[in-house]
């Protein structure tokens, strides 16, 4: 949703179940990533091949990373999508996250899906607090998540590249 990954690390896993049981998937992923490891092309185009692994979609929203605010662009963005998709069940980012743009996600997104159903919040390694109250049996699923994560290799080895280079400058 924020960032290319999020809908992956979040629930991945039940949307490859939805995809195998027929469902029609649609991404909407509202920021190129730059302020994360790789450059915004490189994210570009791990997003677009974990979608075609995922039979789904794919929106880009243009905002940019880091300043997402849950005002009257973000909640159209998301609004546009839903009036062209016409969905029956949302993913969004979980409220109470430490990562400021998931926060904005989440919020543009209960304002948007205002008349929608069902929208259901998923938690990242960035989530602080989280009560879920449905669940998904994703037996099965988790090797194919873990692949679908695979196409975001940036975000694994710049993550490593970060923490090694912050460890040498604790050494100094």
């Amino acid at each position: 949703r924020a960032h290319p990954d999020d809908i992956e690390l979040g629930c991945g896993a039940t949307l490859l179940q939805a995809a195998n049981q027929g469902a029609s998937i649609t991404l909407l992923v509202l920021t190129d990533g730059r302020l994360g490891p790789g450059d915004p092309k490189l994210r570009a185009r791990e997003q677009r091949r974990a979608a075609q692994q995922l039979g789904a979609d794919l929106v880009f929203g243009g905002f940019r990373d880091g300043e997402l605010t849950a005002a009257t662009a973000l909640i159209r963005c998301i609004e546009q999508v839903l009036e062209s998709v016409h969905p029956d069940l949302m993913f969004a980012h979980a409220a109470a996250d430490s990562h400021q743009d998931h926060r904005a996600a989440a919020e543009a997104t209960i304002a948007a899906a205002r008349m929608l159903s069902t929208v259901l919040h998923y938690e990242t390694p960035s989530t602080l607090e989280f009560q879920p109250t449905v669940f998904t049996d994703i037996a099965g699923y988790v090797p194919a998540k873990l692949d679908l994560l695979r196409n975001h290799m940036s975000q694994v080895v710049g993550a490593r590249r970060r923490r090694a280079g912050a460890r040498r400058d604790l050494r100094a």
